[in-house]
């Protein structure tokens, strides 16, 4: 599997990441992640392979993974529900109540 440079995210966001995997980290907080990119491609995906490693580290540290195998299967009226950018908390985490 290749990650064309359109798949990518920012160099911001790539920061943003490492930056609240490092937080949860040094806090010892939980931290829930899902992906459909595996593991191998998140050097590509995040545009650097060192933040990539120093991510994956620390999630994986203490981490309990569970991998799922199969198709994705449509919502309802077959297609997947999008959610226009900015209109969920995620897009800003600092906004959160709480922060990080």
């Amino acid at each position: 599997m290749t990650c064309s440079s359109r798949a990518r995210i920012s160099e911001a966001s790539a920061e943003l990441l490492q930056t609240i995997v490092h937080r949860r980290y040094k806090l010892r907080r939980s931290i829930v992640v899902t992906s459909n990119r595996v593991i191998q491609d998140w050097g590509k995906y995040l545009g650097d392979n060192t933040t990539a490693t120093t991510i994956l580290d620390r999630l994986m540290h203490h981490a309990t993974m569970l991998e799922f195998e199969g198709k994705e299967l449509p919502t309802e009226g077959g297609r997947r529900s999008h959610r226009p950018r900015g209109h969920h908390p995620m897009h800003n985490p600092l906004a959160l109540p709480g922060g990080i």
